[in-house]
């Protein structure tokens, strides 16, 4: 059946046959107790049979003055009647092809969460819209039970998942469903089908799913050799706890290579690539100023976009091509997909991503100086947003300390901030299977904008220390740093193993006794020299110097 547009059938309520289906359920589990409920259940399937016909003929004699393409529908309801529900047959103006599903069964541990995308093309005669009447959506379409067993309470009900995005989908184009599923709390296989539904007029034709679910035990941690602790709020300085969320190194892959300062003195800043986040769902953005879309690999310029006005881009891993949409028109592309402002003081903001720090949920940390690049990672199957920069503006965008902490201590953490980013930037192995130079969260957290303005002295910081960088006999080097130790750092053979490094060795830190050490306990401890700047008055470059045994702090570029 078509929309049944004359009378607003609404295809969606089926509440009404659910119900009905109960009842015989419940008639024919009696008749397992006793035979002679076999007839009453026969009754109650008469009455179903013959109420369900009855409302056929109401829709029918109520299509007798609509056009003949509705009266047609109104003739596919009967003849699809006991394949699908009475409102919930296929239309021509309502249908979609699947184009990204899960692979197979999704795994997840028991009790778990888990995000479901779906790709749908409109392959229908009429626009998609998430707002608004005949909204696309997506159902559950189990008829016995009001509520999916995979149901989230961000859904917007037990039975009704989420809606479609883009708001506007036009015939050929595509849609997009991301949904959160709650995994049952019994291990086993779980199946539930859904379907997208055009809201109070019909079902969408080919817009079905079924989601299988493998509920797990959850896997056994054994041991984990170095904790990376995430920034979750700013750190407010107190004398007992100053940079307890201050985010941890990991180990580096490969030792430094012979990259000498006199060889790289008054060069060019360099640019490098932050990997934001990995997403296997469609990204959103937009830019202050106007911005170019382009390809990645051949700079072709595909389009030119106003500012202010939204663009979207998503990697299709079984075509493995992108698919660029932007205000009225759509194009498909092998190649990464680059976003470059025209203006360099255009700001990005990606308008799909949600990162807002837990003590303040109003602010979104969603806004990015320099450019923007999607990038499918054929290595290691991920496609990662990426942003790439000046050095020095990704440093204003750290949040690794607070605004209020001691500057001397803002020059020293920022510093070994720069330096370690550099010394990946020379050393292009930890990444390089994805594309960029650090990521956003375990080699130092980079919020970008957001966290710029928000956090004025530590790009106070970056601006007085420019360029400057730990040199160990005028070789860049390695600075991991850490929260906080236990009254004394560690040598690097001692944590990670390999060759000793001579300017990571143990040294006393008086600062810390008595103290738990959080980290890895390698290089500076930030809990410490922020005490040393702020309790002893010593400068940015005498603690760097103290924690990086042997060093000396030297220009890299001006």
């Amino acid at each position: 059946m078509s929309a049944l547009y004359p009378i607003k059938a609404r295809p969606l309520d089926y509440r009404h046959a659910r119900s009905c289906a109960r009842t015989f359920k419940k008639a024919m589990m009696s008749d397992r107790e006793n035979p002679r409920g076999l007839w009453r259940a026969l009754i109650v399937a008469f009455f179903i049979v013959a109420g369900i016909s009855s409302a056929l003929h109401t829709i029918d004699m109520r299509m007798q003055g609509a056009d003949t393409a509705i009266r047609k529908s109104a003739d596919s309801v009967h003849q699809r009647f006991f394949a699908t529900s009475v409102y919930a047959a296929e239309s021509a103006p309502y249908a979609a092809t699947l184009l990204l599903q899960p692979r197979g069964a999704m795994r997840a541990e028991v009790g778990s969460t888990a995000t479901v995308q779906l790709g749908f093309k409109n392959i229908g005669t009429r626009a998609w819209r998430s707002e608004g009447g005949a909204y696309i959506s997506l159902y559950n379409r189990d008829y016995v039970t009001d509520k999916s067993i995979f149901a989230h309470t961000s859904w917007l009900n037990g039975e009704h998942a989420t809606r479609v995005t883009p708001a506007y989908v036009a015939p050929g184009q595509i849609g997009f469903i991301t949904f959160t599923v709650s995994i049952p709390v019994a291990v086993g296989i779980y199946r539930d089908t859904f379907q997208l539904a055009a809201e109070d007029t019909a079902w969408v034709s080919g817009g079905s799913f079924v989601l299988v679910v493998e509920a797990m035990q959850p896997a056994v941690v054994v041991k984990q050799k170095i904790t990376e602790q995430q920034l979750t709020q700013p750190v407010i300085p107190t004398p007992q706890s100053t940079v307890q969320n201050v985010a941890m190194l990991c180990e580096p892959k490969l030792a430094p290579q012979a990259a000498t300062i006199e060889d790289c003195t008054n060069q060019q800043e360099p640019n490098i690539r932050v990997g934001l986040y990995a997403t296997a769902k469609p990204v959103a953005l937009t830019n202050t100023k106007t911005y170019r879309i382009m390809g990645a690999q051949s700079g072709e310029t595909l389009f030119t976009i106003l500012a202010n006005q939204e663009s979207s881009v998503w990697f299709i891993p079984g075509a493995n091509h992108y698919t660029i949409h932007t205000p009225g028109q759509t194009k498909t592309i092998a190649e990464p997909v680059r976003f470059e402002s025209t203006d360099a003081q255009g700001i990005f903001t990606i308008t799909t991503l949600e990162q807002r720090p837990a003590w303040n949920t109003k602010l979104n940390d969603n806004q990015f100086r320099g450019v923007l690049e999607f990038h499918h990672a054929a290595m290691t199957g991920k496609t990662w947003m990426i942003n790439e920069l000046p050095l020095d503006s990704y440093l204003k965008g750290l949040v690794e300390t607070s605004n209020s902490g001691p500057m001397e201590y803002q020059k020293a953490l920022l510093t070994a901030a720069r330096t370690y980013v550099l010394w990946h930037y020379l050393n292009p192995s930890k990444h390089a299977d994805e594309h960029f130079t650090v990521d956003a969260t375990y080699d130092q957290v980079y919020r970008g904008y957001g966290a710029e303005t928000r956090l004025p002295n530590v790009a106070t910081a970056v601006a007085v220390t420019r360029g400057q960088v730990v040199a160990y006999d005028t070789h860049l080097v390695v600075t991991p740093y850490y929260t906080q130790s236990d009254g004394r750092t560690r040598g690097w053979t001692e944590v990670w193993g390999g060759s000793a490094k001579p300017w990571l060795v143990s040294v006393a830190v008086p600062e810390d006794l008595g103290k738990p050490l959080l980290g890895h306990g390698v290089g500076m401890s930030a809990q410490a020299a922020v005490a040393m700047a702020q309790d002893e008055g010593k400068d940015w470059k005498t603690i760097l110097r103290y924690f990086y045994t042997g060093t000396a702090i030297l220009p890299l570029y001006r």
